[in-house]
């Protein structure tokens, strides 16, 4: 998975898709790690509007995923809460690019970037996506097609097309099949059945 330039990581809730992204890019480099993600919610319905603050703070709420991924692979340091990962692990090596931002951003030689939820982008965005990234640059994708929520159509998901596309040389694809959070987590599958 990590010798081409791009993973393609999918799977279930809960099967750690962030979690395994996370740690390898960790593992990777010692530059910033970018992440971004479709600032969409689950429905208008709930709709909370726009976040006040910094664009960090904004899109911080947005980055859970990965706050849980570091408090699971740093709770055992001493001294080391949620707060204090949130505040200063999280912001020392990651930067959080708005998803609506990336046209004209280079990720270069030695800077990985994470995309979550990459079922909920669409073809064109997915494309502007794989052409950011520079010779020796690592890209993830993390996603799942039965989390759209009714966002959007299967059939304009980027993820869905990119799957069709596939095999290729550049990518290498990864579908998790363990699940590892609570019993719960089988009745949510279930319902989306």
């Amino acid at each position: 998975m990590v010798e081409a330039p791009a993973s393609l990581i999918t799977g279930r809730f809960g099967s750690g898709k962030t979690l395994l992204a996370t740690a390898t890019a960790l593992s990777l480099t010692k530059k910033k790690i970018f992440i971004t993600r479709p600032p969409i919610g689950i429905s208008s319905d709930y709709d909370i509007g726009f976040l006040p603050g910094s664009k960090d703070e904004k899109m911080l709420e947005w980055a859970g995923g990965f706050l849980s991924a570091l408090n699971y692979l740093y709770r055992d340091l001493k001294g080391q809460t949620y707060d204090s990962i949130k505040s200063q692990l999280f912001f020392e090596k990651f930067e959080i690019i708005p998803l609506n931002m990336i046209q004209g951003v280079s990720i270069l030689e030695g800077e990985i970037l994470i995309v979550d939820e990459v079922q909920l982008v669409t073809r064109e965005y997915m494309s502007m996506i794989l052409s950011r990234m520079s010779e020796g640059s690592k890209l993830f994708l993390l996603g799942d097609l039965h989390q759209t929520y009714s966002t959007i159509d299967k059939q304009d998901s980027g993820l869905y097309r990119l799957q069709q596309v596939l095999p290729h040389e550049a990518l290498a694809w990864v579908d998790l099949q363990n699940i590892y959070r609570n019993k719960l987590t089988e009745l949510a599958i279930k319902l989306l059945e």
